[in-house]
């Protein structure tokens, strides 16, 4: 159970369509599928300013965050910018999309909730 002033989203592969779901928030959490080199599984606090020209090393996906991220000051120009936190989840390998996790990310998951977790109740709004 999340607290009432949590919304959760799948934006999936939405690109710049997900900037809606930043529409009238101070605090988001970016979850997302990374590929640094660390053991797979290994769960992860990335700040926003690293991935920002995310380097070859990402994932496709987090290429795909880090120009969100770019669009944010645009898209809002001149209203605040939610305080943004990047958790990823090491993967194996990028390769074909599948819904099928891979046993050390399907392990992570709830160190990626506790993360998660933290970080809502850090914020109370």
């Amino acid at each position: 159970a999340w607290p009432e002033h949590v919304r959760i989203f799948d934006a999936g592969l939405a690109g710049i369509g997900a900037l809606r779901f930043f529409e009238g928030c101070t605090r988001a959490i970016i979850v997302d599928a990374v590929k640094t080199g660390a053991p797979a599984g290994t769960v992860c606090r990335l700040d926003p300013a690293e991935i920002a020209v995310p380097p070859a090393a990402y994932s496709s996906h987090l290429a795909g965050v880090a120009a969100l991220i770019n669009l944010l000051p645009v898209a809002f120009e001149g209203s605040e910018l939610p305080k943004l936190t990047i958790i990823g989840v090491e993967v194996e390998k990028v390769g074909l999309f599948s819904e099928q996790l891979t046993p050390p990310v399907l392990a992570a998951l709830e160190r990626m909730l506790a993360e998660v977790r933290a970080e809502v109740l850090e914020s109370p709004g």
